[in-house]
């Protein structure tokens, strides 16, 4: 395992970021919040962040009411995906330790306190919801919605909550 964050922190955070996707450059931002842990990403879009994460990340798992997702995505060992409503979360209680909601909160901002209220419920008890926001939009309605919680990364802004 020491061997493996060597190598990511040479090849990847020595590397200039220009030109890299915002989905990379959040699951570098978020990483040790993930490594080797279940996850689950909300309201996902496309799934690039779920996509990205399942690298590290021992199985990723990616809701959102529309089927987005390339075929390459679903055939992923420890990738899946599911339609599901994010404000009804259809998982056991405690069944992920980490939940990450990427640049979806101006979707989602109708529904946000049912779904983050699934989402604590999902979590590990010593579980962590992610909220990333690169989108202009996005990052607007995250410090309307959770203010003084968000920390600024460059272009991103990050809001990590305990169950």
């Amino acid at each position: 395992m020491v061997h493996w964050l060597r190598f990511f922190n040479r090849k990847y955070h020595r590397k200039k970021t220009y030109g890299i996707a915002d989905s990379e450059k959040a699951v570098r931002q978020v990483l040790y919040s993930i490594l080797d842990k279940t996850l689950l990403e909300v309201a996902c879009g496309s799934a690039e962040l779920s996509l990205e994460a399942s690298q590290y990340a021992r199985s990723v798992t990616a809701i959102d009411t529309d089927l987005d997702v390339s075929d390459e995505a679903l055939n992923r060992e420890n990738f899946k995906f599911r339609l599901m409503d994010a404000s009804e979360i259809e998982f056991p209680d405690a069944s992920f330790d980490v939940v990450v909601i990427f640049n979806a909160l101006a979707r989602i901002k109708d529904k946000l306190d049912a779904i983050l209220a699934g989402c604590r419920r999902v979590l590990e008890d010593d579980g962590e919801i992610i909220i990333i926001s690169t989108a202009k939009k996005d990052k607007i309605l995250l410090y309307e919605f959770i203010p003084g919680q968000a920390q600024s990364e460059g272009k991103m802004s990050i809001v990590k909550m305990k169950k």
